[in-house]
């Protein structure tokens, strides 16, 4: 019998997944990369290794692309995943939760025409700057820009949507704190807190 809904299936060797973050300074700054061989602005992420988580995948990439040490942010987010505290049959639908250091944004991109081939799933998170811990790799340049300027200066387009999705949700985590602030609780508008 068929599947209601498209599939498509793909063996470990077709597919790569990669993570990378949104940095965002105590300034209203976000980090950039430029790699000056091909005069591209780029968001810091790549390939996840075996074995090692998304979370730890995302650290790692950008303090080696970068240099900079990061912690990743806490963030008010609508996902379909249930959280720990729901029952087992939850319904399969968005909801809102605190506190979640789970990924903001999926990419999925179609790597037909390019060898190997196959699909890359890139995993963005939202971090905070804590430190330089060296100079990252040597091929890349690595600038914090002001959050508004960062989106026109990125070279792609889904990379320019991927932050701006991200200010939005850092735009919305800050006025949730706020509310939290004058609310004097931890519960934000009848939602729950909880941890990703």
């Amino acid at each position: 019998m068929d599947c209601p809904w498209d599939r498509v299936l793909y063996s470990s060797g077709e597919f790569v997944e990669a993570c990378g973050a949104i940095v965002f300074s105590d300034n209203n700054t976000v980090c950039l990369i430029h790699h000056s061989g091909d005069e591209e602005w780029l968001l810091p992420k790549g390939r996840r290794n075996c074995g090692e988580t998304r979370h730890a995948a995302a650290l790692r990439e950008v303090r080696e692309e970068t240099g900079c040490n990061i912690m990743l942010t806490p963030l008010r987010l609508s996902t379909r995943a249930p959280h720990s505290t729901d029952p087992p049959d939850v319904p399969d639908a968005a909801r809102e939760y605190d506190d979640l250091t789970e990924p903001f944004m999926l990419d999925w991109r179609d790597l037909k025409g390019r060898s190997p081939g196959g699909v890359k799933l890139v995993w963005w998170f939202v971090a905070r700057f804590q430190n330089m811990s060296g100079t990252g790799e040597e091929q890349y340049e690595v600038k914090f820009v002001q959050c508004d300027q960062a989106v026109d200066l990125l070279t792609f387009q889904k990379d320019k949507n991927v932050l701006a999705k991200a200010i939005e949700v850092m735009g919305k985590q800050q006025r949730g704190n706020v509310m939290e602030a004058m609310n004097g609780n931890g519960v934000k508008n009848g939602v729950k807190n909880g941890s990703g």
